[in-house]
């Protein structure tokens, strides 16, 4: 009788322990998660709100984000930021030069994309 009396305490007292580890461990990587995605977050909601792709992150750095992106959701991440680079390489080639103006100016017609694409990227980057 003794015997298993020092077993219950014990059993509840391990399972305390790992579920309170495991607490700990997702609130380290929220953290992590919050401290590497506010920068990134704050450059891509200015360039949005000034209408200005020079404030975006570069492609390096939201490319090494993904490791703090969970893995389910990083496929659809990496397809954003795929998808953010493709359209800031297409209005750089739709700015083209007037000669007759002596000014850059952008192509007839041609509509950016960069800052719905920047939206889509902000999506995985808000805070947990």
């Amino acid at each position: 009788m003794i015997e298993q009396s020092i077993y219950v305490p014990l059993l509840t007292f391990l399972v305390g322990l790992v579920v309170g580890h495991r607490f700990a461990l997702s609130r380290d990587k929220r953290k992590e998660f919050n401290e590497a995605s506010v920068p990134l977050f704050e450059k891509l909601y200015n360039g949005v709100q000034s209408s200005s792709t020079s404030f975006f992150p570069d492609n390096l750095q939201l490319e090494l984000f993904s490791s703090h992106v969970p893995f389910h959701k990083r496929y659809f991440y990496k397809q954003a930021v795929i998808s953010l680079t493709d359209s800031l390489k297409a209005d750089k080639e739709a700015v083209k030069w007037n000669s007759d103006e002596a000014e850059m100016q952008l192509d007839k017609g041609y509509e950016s994309q960069s800052f719905k694409s920047a939206e889509k990227v902000m999506k995985y980057l808000k805070r947990k």
